[in-house]
């Protein structure tokens, strides 16, 4: 896991808590819910592209179980 140190904390914490807080464009289907899979596949994105364009380190996160 990266550490995110703009924000003080872990880069893959930081996005999720975003989403749970109702980041912008993360409701796709418009019902102004957020559901887990809509958090996580938003996460998914952000942390993907930032870990390879910002921090040099490719994080991947995924959900098991």
């Amino acid at each position: 896991a990266n550490s995110f140190p703009k924000q003080e904390q872990g880069l893959l914490t930081y996005y999720f808590v975003k989403a749970l807080n109702g980041a912008r464009d993360l409701d796709k289907n418009g019902d102004g819910l957020i559901t887990l899979k809509e958090a996580l596949s938003w996460t998914k994105k952000k942390v993907t592209s930032v870990s390879k364009k910002s921090l040099n380190r490719p994080q991947f996160p995924g959900l098991s179980g």
